[in-house]
């Protein structure tokens, strides 16, 4: 028992109350700490939320502005023959399917409008012409060979036109899925952005046939014009080197250079008999604003965790010189 003489009048305090009394303390003080935290775990999962909207919402914009383009190296390489029309139409399409997947639909549905603007054509001439190239596309075969098999197949397997709703649809084959989807390993990526300003419809092959080598760090690539041709499937077309030269070679290489993100340059190659054998292209990849600020970023981040690295190493020789770390 406790007398407070200061007050005249006993108290009486039992020690047991004064713990139960510091416990209720305690216990509000951690129910107090556990609701701030509540909140703050709250209003972090919100920001958190908010900004991986915002990340979402600018990797939907990016996939909706970039179109690409994913191929097999051996549909790269196929023999076969496209006008410029309808290659467009399959790049396109292309660019619709979702190449990771092993399973995807293969009707794919493309707006007149969004085919005019996309290559700057002219609505009169499309209207024109779209039912003459749906045909001539549904007959053209993709010819794959190497030292076991050849395959032959078909772009397309059908095709529709509505003059009323202004769009088409094709359906890819079976056989040429194998060659679009499921890629994991030799196949090559492009923006479709680089071709659609294409002029010539072997820019487009001979653009593809480089672009291959975009990641195999490789700037040049030999190819015999019989391969070429071949390729091109005009093995009985351009009998005289210069004639091929001039409506092939040198304008699908003056396109590239101007359209695309490939600067490149060729060589003859010529043989015993002075006859020219094969075409050498020397080429370099050429990167956009939004690609070298990229790499710049890429380049920072490395060159700030060395920086960090070799911080924490001074810090941790300074702690073991002071005998502070064992």
């Amino acid at each position: 028992m406790i007398i407070d003489n200061s007050n005249n009048a006993f108290d009486l305090f039992d020690d047991d109350d004064d713990i139960d009394f510091d416990n209720e303390i305690i216990k509000e003080f951690d129910e107090a700490v556990a609701k701030n935290s509540v909140i703050t775990t709250s209003a972090e999962q919100t920001k958190n939320k908010k900004n991986n909207d915002v990340i979402r919402q600018v990797k939907t914009e990016e996939q909706q502005q970039k179109l690409l383009v994913y191929k097999s190296n051996y549909l790269v390489n196929a023999s076969y023959k496209l006008s410029l029309n309808e290659q467009r139409i399959i790049l396109l399409a292309i660019s619709k399917l979702d190449s990771r997947e092993e399973f995807c639909e293969r009707t794919i549905q493309i707006k007149s409008n969004e085919f005019c603007d996309r290559f700057k054509i002219k609505k009169s001439d499309f209207y024109n012409t779209i039912n003459l190239t749906l045909d001539s596309l549904f007959n053209r075969v993709v010819r794959i060979k190497n030292d076991e098999i050849k395959h032959e197949f078909r772009f397309i397997s059908s095709k529709k036109y509505y003059n009323n709703l202004s769009y088409f649809e094709i359906t890819f084959s079976n056989e040429i899925m194998n060659y679009l989807i499921d890629l994991k390993d030799n196949f090559s990526k492009y923006d479709l952005k680089h071709v659609v300003n294409f002029k010539n419809k072997h820019s487009v092959r001979i653009y593809e046939m480089l672009n291959e080598f975009k990641y195999k760090n490789i700037k040049k690539r030999v190819i015999k014009i019989e391969e070429l041709k071949e390729c091109l499937d005009l093995k009985n077309e351009y009998l005289r080197f210069n004639s091929f030269r001039e409506s092939v070679i040198d304008k699908a290489v003056n396109e590239i250079n101007k359209y695309t993100n490939i600067s490149v340059r060729y060589n003859k190659i010529y043989n015993s008999s002075k006859y020219v054998e094969a075409i050498e292209f020397i080429f370099n990849f050429k990167y956009s604003d939004v690609e070298n600020k990229a790499k710049i970023n890429t380049d920072k981040k490395f060159y700030n965790k060395r920086k960090m690295e070799e911080k924490n190493s001074d810090i941790k020789a300074k702690k073991i010189g002071m005998g502070l770390v064992l």
